[in-house]
């Protein structure tokens, strides 16, 4: 007797459903013998591509399909093949997109190469009478699914369809039935008990065991489940490069050719052999693997980008290819910087190229949404991401959903840490002041026993970040999509399925703050940006390298970290080659292998260069013999390996990647050691830079991806050391970076740089630089309105048309501002140009208010009465006010808001105590929790004064004892002695107290 058919089971994308993810389903099905399962989530098809793969794997019969609700019911639509996928994919384009289609315009769209199945009397009549494609589907013929059983036999039989076995399988077992309630309860915001009964399944919706489903069923309807079973045996159709349009006699690869001999010529460089011969190299692997049209994609959005005068980068492993760069793709030079074209492609790889774009952060949807524009709606879409539970908001949602009143649920969900296992009692207990959660979380019983089966399930569709996929062929007929929050429609699967399981090509268009901060900045200076990216790198000044060896690189792109400007101190790097190894080093890959610190002494020459075979000076002398890049794994796994750039690869992705299986693992490192011998290789050597090689788990950089992020590191270094005052205004204006806007105010004003109150009259709604004396250089930066807190857009827009006041009642005269808002601007200083004190300000508008005035015309108001001056805001008031409307106060440093210990040293003169214990006064800038190797959890603090910015280090001994002060105070003195590792200073904090506010 043929295996059991499952016809009708849903994963947890079935949001509000479906309680499995498709593994355990898929688990549990292998185990019980089921021969074929069909995934029908409801109005989705987010899960089925792993699904499939994941079947197979398991030696299960995947049936790729849906349920489509309609208005007589819920259809299942079984495609037998491609054909069939394509009208499942535009149907559930169609419901998601608002058309509700109809159970004719189902059997229409699957076009006779699929089976739809009712599941109820009612879809069922509105399907026509004897229609090969159109089946029955009987539920549980037991307990409540009896009658309807009997009743969709009835009308199936009367009307000529055939029946099969189509038991509907929401969860694994009955045990499963609460979990389901609560997501439905979530899903449709009730509460458990008041949920309404149709959203909530009978506990028999469970998987079948394979006796109870040959018991329950006769054996002809389980035989047309067979059948179906049989009839869609099927692959999914893999996408092609996408084809661009094409006129004359145009072909992809000669124009891709004739482009890049071009790009050789404009820089004149057609007659330098290593330039040709590298092109003709890399442009006949392109043409063998087809992907000249993706090349001229990508080429394309970057044209339409530097057209509209957008700054734009490529970056990632595409910055390896001489093709890119002579596109105007990226812009490293891979030829003169040694970068390796098969660590992007090779004849071996059998996954589609990577093409990651970078533009002003404001920009990107524009930017996606002309490249949709240029080569067709119907062909692109925007990649999803499957936003799931986390711990917090699993514990918040089952805590609502079980009648717990919310104040008391956000006193333990607020401090559940945003990830934990599913131990959560030992999670915990590992963490500084975990024990006090566990005693909250015990006045809830049962609430985290149902969040933690909640974490990790899908909650929602979002948007990748900039993930833009393109189809040779209208991309419905592949994939599903339906409309997203920022505009441009959005696919159902996510992006691993849609590479891996589709085939179908996408190119990143990333937002980077960085690149808004350039385009800002040589606004301003009126100077070519592309003019700055290209000489700043190849000719750095002499404060630019200072500036750089000394680690003073706030505020600077992709080296502003804390734990990277100390290893700038740590390097001392004065060179485009010295940052673009930094940027590398730094990655966890290459600390857990210990050559971090190798690498250090040795740019220290505190060690010598280590090649401890011939091969490996020839292969590493650039890293001092240490494997730094991803591309020195490729070099050294091709010429000491012996394996071809197609293994090599290989052997770096499964080094790198968790997704590596152990097996995988195994032969990599048996096929390396073996080539690493016969190469004269001692065994011991081999293990060792075996070691190395799996110790980069992901986590190391290409050397292209490194050298395209210093290169714009390298512009904002020029900014901050010749612009400063354009520079930190722009930063400002892009809204910051690392830190919060606070921290690069204040090292503006640690620059000599004027910070400037708003003005409500001129001109800019963001922060500009400005002149203080007349024709003057620029030497102040001033906040425009949209920092100010809870200014909506519509007066936002009412000040920018109607501007210059003359002073609040004017101003409320003519916008809609309300009270709120008008108290914030004058906190902000935006009417200071009446010369009026904020706090009599204030109480006109309070007046204004009062009358009415604060939100209508005004025009022909009485005008104000006399009023008494009120007392003026002290200094302490003013900062506040600025740092509860701004988050920073142009008036004053925070630090002046308490008072100031007299036995405190200015961070500034620290460098002069090293190995003493002192004691500092600061406020918070960042902190960042972390675990011992033992599993102890510790912080490292950032904390300024009005002299700079200070690292500190709290071991687990102290955090266990000062969490509860340094996790909620904001202004500290703190006690610890002064430690320097090769010139980077930090503080080992031992105690801490709270500064008190001044009066």
């Amino acid at each position: 007797m043929p295996k059991p058919v499952l016809l009708r089971t849903h994963s947890h994308h079935s949001l509000g459903q479906g309680v499995p993810s498709s593994t355990t389903l898929l688990d549990r099905c292998a185990a019980m013998g089921i021969g074929a399962v069909a995934l029908t989530d409801t109005d989705t098809m987010a899960g089925v591509i792993d699904f499939v793969a994941r079947a197979r794997a398991r030696a299960i019969q995947p049936l790729p399909a849906t349920t489509l609700q309609t208005h007589a019911g819920d259809l299942i639509l079984l495609p037998r093949n491609t054909k069939g996928w394509g009208g499942l994919c535009r149907l559930l384009t169609q419901r998601r997109m608002g058309r509700a289609p109809t159970p004719i315009d189902a059997l229409e769209q699957m076009e006779g190469e699929g089976f739809v199945l009712a599941t109820t009397p009612k879809s069922l009549l509105a399907l026509p009478d004897r229609h090969p494609d159109v089946v029955a589907g009987i539920p549980f013929p037991l307990g409540e699914g009896r009658e309807a059983a009997r009743r969709m036999r009835s009308c199936a039989s009367s009307r000529g369809i055939v029946i099969a076995a189509a038991p509907l399988v929401l969860f694994l077992d009955t045990e499963d039935h609460l979990l389901h309630r609560l997501l439905s309860a979530i899903h449709h915001l009730y509460d458990l008990e008041n949920t309404p009964a149709r959203l909530v399944a009978s506990p028999t919706n469970s998987l079948p065991v394979p006796a109870l489903y040959e018991r329950i069923y006769p054996k002809t309807e389980r035989g047309v489940a067979y059948e179906i079973a049989l009839a869609c045996r099927w692959g999914f159709p893999h996408g092609r490069a996408p084809r661009l349009p094409t006129t004359g006699r145009s072909h992809p690869h000669r124009d891709l050719r004739r482009r890049c001999l071009q790009g050789l010529r404009s820089r004149g460089l057609s007659r330098k052999r290593p330039y040709t011969t590298r092109l003709a190299r890399e442009l006949r692997v392109v043409r063998m693997l087809g992907f000249s049209d993706y090349f001229l994609f990508v080429a394309g959005i970057v044209d339409d980008a530097r057209a509209d005068g957008l700054p734009v980068i490529g970056r990632g492993s595409a910055a390896d290819s001489l093709v890119s760069w002579l596109l105007g793709i990226t812009r490293v030079d891979p030829v003169h910087h040694n970068l390796l074209f098969e660590r992007f492609l090779n004849m071996g790889r059998a996954d589609p190229p990577d093409f990651d774009l970078d533009f002003p952060s404001d920009a990107r949807v524009g930017v996606i949404r002309r490249a949709i524009r240029r080569f067709g709606t119907e062909r692109c879409a925007v990649i999803s991401t499957h936003v799931r539970f986390r711990a917090r908001a699993a514990f918040a949602e089952v805590a609502k959903a079980l009648g717990v009143p919310e104040a008391e649920a956000r006193k333990v969900s607020k401090r559940l840490p945003a990830r934990m296992d599913g131990d959560a009692k030992n999670a915990l207990h590992r963490i500084a002041g975990g024990r006090e959660i566990l005693r909250l979380m015990e006045s809830f019983p049962g609430v985290w026993d149902a969040a933690r089966r909640l974490v990790g399930k899908p909650r929602h569709l979002g948007s990748h970040p900039g993930g833009l996929v393109i189809s040779p062929d209208p991309i419905t007929d592949l994939v599903a999509v339906q409309r997203s929050a920022m505009g441009p429609r959005i696919t159902q699967p996510e992006m691993v399925q849609i590479e891996k399981g589709l085939g179908l090509l996408k190119a990143d268009l990333l937002g980077n703050r960085s690149l808004g901060v350039l385009r800002d900045a040589c606004h301003w200076l009126d100077l070519p940006w592309e003019g700055l990216m290209a000489t700043a790198h190849t000719q750095p000044t002499p404060g630019m390298r200072r500036r750089l060896s000394e680690g003073r690189t706030l505020g600077v792109f992709y080296v502003e970290s804390p734990a990277m400007r100390s290893l700038l101190r740590q390097l001392g790097p004065t060179d485009f080659e010295g940052l673009v190894a930094a940027s590398s080093v730094i990655r966890p890959g290459v600390s857990s292998s210990g050559m971090k610190d190798a690498y250090i002494r040795r740019r220290r020459g505190l060690e010598p260069p280590e090649y401890p075979h011939p091969l490996l000076q020839d292969l590493l002398s650039e890293t001092l013999g240490v494997m730094v890049y991803q591309e020195d794994v490729l070099r050294v796994a091709r010429h000491l390996g012996g394996l071809d750039w197609a293994e090599a690869d290989a052997l770096r992705k499964i080094s790198s990647t968790k997704r590596g299986r152990r097996a995988a693992v195994g032969r990599a490192e048996m096929a390396f050691l073996k080539g690493a011998v016969q190469r004269g290789c001692a065994p011991a050597l081999a293990q060792d830079l075996w070691r190395q090689i799996a110790s980069f788990a992901g986590y190391a950089f290409c050397k292209a991806h490194s050298a395209s992020y210093a290169q714009e590191s390298m512009a904002c270094l020029w900014l901050a050391e010749h612009q400063p005052v354009v520079f930190w205004a722009a930063v400002l204006a892009n809204g910051g970076g690392y830190y919060g806007e606070s921290a690069y105010m204040e090292e503006a004003r640690r620059r000599g740089i004027r910070i400037l109150p708003c003005d409500l009259n001129l001109p800019g709604i963001l922060w500009q630089p400005e002149s203080t004396r007349p024709q003057g250089a620029l030497d102040a930066i001033r906040p425009g309105l949209s920092g100010i807190k809870s200014l909506r857009a519509q007066t936002r827009r009412a000040i920018m048309e109607r501007r210059p006041f003359a002073g609040v009642r004017d101003f409320l005269a003519r916008t809609p501002a309300n009270l709120g808002e008008t108290l914030n601007l004058v906190a902000a200083g935006a009417f200071d140009f009446t010369g009026g004190e904020r706090a009599s300000l204030s109480w006109l508008a309070l007046l204004e208010s009062s009358r009415g005035r604060g939100g209508g015309n005004l025009v022909g108001a009485v005008p104000d009465p006399p009023h008494p001056p009120r007392p003026p805001w002290s200094t302490h008031q003013r900062i506040a006010r600025e740092r509860a409307v701004l988050g920073c106060s142009p008036t004053a440093p925070p630090i002046t808001l308490v008072h100031p210990p007299p036995d405190t040293i200015p961070i500034a003169d620290l460098p002069s105590h090293t190995g003493r214990d002192v004691a500092v006064a600061g406020h918070f800038v960042l902190a960042r929790g972390h675990r011992t190797a033992k599993g102890d959890a510790m912080r490292f603090l950032t904390v300024e004064d009005e002299t700079g910015m200070l690292e500190c280090v709290v071991w687990p001994r102290a955090w266990r004892l000062l969490h509860p002060v340094l996790r909620r105070g904001y202004f500290w003195q703190l006690w610890g002695r002064v430690q320097t590792r090769y010139d980077a200073l930090t503080l080992e904090v031992r105690d801490a107290r709270p500064l008190t506010f001044k009066t």
